[in-house]
């Protein structure tokens, strides 16, 4: 995405929260970071995510979504912090429990594939 449309998007936010209360910020930073995330900019999403759980800390769709974000960055860990966050503070939603499994199953996946031994450079060049 231009830089021109994430200013546009910025400036119009930031009008917003000038005159709001924390409940207000809290739902122009939600609006703000789904937007974000809509447009793959998902280091601002995240970032966006967590000023809105800096007001808002107990609401487990926002660590939900702040794990998407991470999870889109490739920061695994972070991302299945957050998805247990919002498993722990709403455990009856499904969504937030495949989120954090299928968050766990690519760690595994990846601690895996980091334990596969390497090829030996040396056994092909001797063939």
């Amino acid at each position: 995405m231009g830089s021109s449309k994430a200013l546009g998007l910025l400036v119009t936010v930031l009008a917003f929260l000038g005159g709001c209360g924390a409940a207000s910020r809290v739902d122009a930073y939600n609006v703000y970071a789904i937007r974000a995330a809509q447009l793959e900019l998902w280091k601002e999403a995240a970032l966006r995510w967590q000023q809105a759980l800096e007001l808002a800390p107990e609401d487990p769709r926002f660590w939900n979504n702040l794990a998407v974000a991470y999870e889109a960055q490739g920061q695994l860990e972070k991302a299945l912090e957050a998805y247990r966050r919002a498993v722990a503070l709403d455990p009856d939603r499904r969504e937030f429990r495949r989120n954090l499994i299928r968050c766990e199953r690519q760690l595994e996946r990846k601690a895996e594939v980091q334990e596969l031994p390497l090829p030996d450079a040396n056994a092909e060049e001797s063939e």
